[in-house]
């Protein structure tokens, strides 16, 4: 009698629905990475690489998710633009920035922008499932997992990256206009664009 009444009460019990999270990126190892920590922790993580084939997906699907990971920067789109097509849809979603181009203007201007967090690669998913959740506030909006490097320390390369990236920001991630800004030829740009910060 005193089983079949526990039982009772535990079927009683409701159980919480899975996290759902939406994964924007191209990178496949980085893909793989989360796909597999999201699966251990419960969670589903569903996977575009590309704007337009998600934002087709969000026309036809009725339910809500918990939050969008996205890169900085993917198939000609960047974040902020991402952002506002992603707000037309699901105008509650919380979005965090998950990027190998990191940068300390940018993520103090994704924060700005609403953006939950700026994290640079590579980070485990407990904790962007943390930061959606409320559970993890960082104390800064420096990227996590990045070295912060100073000017004395930082090297030719990463000094002029991130020139680069200031002035790309600064012309609202347009790369003709930040050619033109630092008289580079567009190709050359494109190719340093495309490429990871380099320490």
């Amino acid at each position: 009698m005193i089983a079949s009444i526990y039982q009772q009460a535990a079927f009683a019990i409701p159980c919480p629905a899975p996290k759902r999270f939406l994964l924007l990126d191209d990178d496949r190892s980085f893909i793989t990475k989360l796909t597999r920590e999201s699966s251990a922790a419960g969670a589903t993580l569903i996977v575009f690489d590309r704007l337009e084939k998600m934002i087709e997906f969000l026309e036809t699907e009725p339910e809500s998710f918990d939050g969008l990971i996205t890169e900085l920067k993917i198939g000609g789109n960047d974040a902020f633009s991402i952002y506002d097509r992603v707000k037309q849809f699901l105008p509650e979603l919380k979005i965090v920035i998950v990027t190998a181009y990191s940068g300390v203007e940018t993520a103090v201007s994704s924060v700005k922008y609403g953006f939950e967090h700026y994290y640079a690669k590579p980070i485990e998913f407990s904790l962007i499932q943390q930061t959606f959740e409320g559970e993890y506030k960082p104390s800064s909006v420096i990227p996590e997992k990045a070295p912060v490097h100073s000017a004395e320390f930082m090297s030719a390369d990463r000094v002029k990256w991130e020139h680069i990236q200031r002035i790309y920001h600064m012309s609202e991630y347009n790369v003709s206009e930040t050619a033109r800004r630092l008289k580079m030829h567009r190709r050359t740009l494109q190719r340093i664009l495309s490429k990871h910060a380099p320490k």
